[in-house]
């Protein structure tokens, strides 16, 4: 089953197209421009074919919940 996530946007990524890119644990990953005009490589946790946006979360570190940004954004 192909997911196309272009155009939509998730918190503060905008995604743009579907990367080139290869993960290492050959996941997708998608090409995105964050508000602040940065861009980032992400990944998509899908289940059931659509994509994940609330519920349990695998956090390793503690139990923040999950904002999508680009580093640049994060580092503040």
């Amino acid at each position: 089953m192909k997911i196309d996530l272009t155009g939509q946007k998730f918190h503060r990524l905008q995604v743009v197209q579907k990367s080139e890119q290869q993960s290492k644990a050959d996941a997708v990953l998608w090409d995105c421009i964050c508000d602040c005009g940065s861009k980032a490589t992400v990944n998509a946790r899908i289940s059931d074919g659509y994509i994940v946006t609330e519920g349990a979360q695998v956090v390793l570190g503690g139990n923040d919940s999950y904002i999508a940004m680009c580093h640049r954004c994060w580092m503040r």
